[in-house]
């Protein structure tokens, strides 16, 4: 058996240890067959060292895929974000029509609770004036003239009730439909 491969062996294993080289020499002294033992310990030694590396190898691999994953992740995400965009675009026209409507509606529901609030005014006025018809000496034929307007003006604060409902109604449905294309 040649003493130099194991003697350096025994060297490097020394070194590794913490065991000085006098030591090791002594046990080699008194028992050359633990230069086997030695040389197994320095084959698995090696064979650790190369588990190691092969981890980290694998380690950086995988670090690195993960990186190339997350920079494509970014390029998706900011591709459907655009998309996104994209799809919202479509909406906002209707959902500015519809503001458009809403706007007009609340126009028309404003003059016509203008236009109720004078009538209802005008025939506050007219059923005072009834009120007092013996005082101001009133015909029969004003009278008549005085209750037919009164009659007119009641079904005309009728009709702009209903008008006002109907705006109402309809000023409450487009505010929804907003609402529900905003969602």
């Amino acid at each position: 058996m040649n003493k130099i491969p194991i003697l350096f062996l025994v060297l490097l294993l020394a070194g590794c240890t913490g065991v000085d080289e006098k030591t090791v020499a002594d046990v080699l002294e008194k028992d050359p067959s633990f230069a086997r033992v030695l040389k197994e310990k320095d084959s698995t030694a090696r064979k650790i060292e190369a588990l190691k590396f092969s981890m980290k190898e694998a380690r950086e691999k995988t670090n690195s895929e993960i990186g190339l994953l997350r920079k494509g992740l970014t390029v998706k995400k900011a591709e459907i974000k655009e998309k996104i965009r994209i799809q919202q675009t479509k909406i906002t026209p209707l959902i500015d029509g519809l503001s458009a409507k809403l706007r007009q509606t609340q126009i028309e529901y404003d003059i016509v609770k203008d236009t109720l609030s004078e009538r209802l005014e005008k025939l506050k006025s007219i059923r005072s004036l009834l009120l007092k018809k013996d005082k101001l000496t009133l015909s029969g034929d004003e009278i008549a003239l005085w209750n037919r307007r009164t009659e007119d003006l009641d079904r005309e604060i009728n009709s702009l009730k209903n008008d006002l409902d109907g705006l109402k109604a309809k000023i409450n449905l487009l505010k929804t439909e907003i609402k529900i294309l905003r969602e």
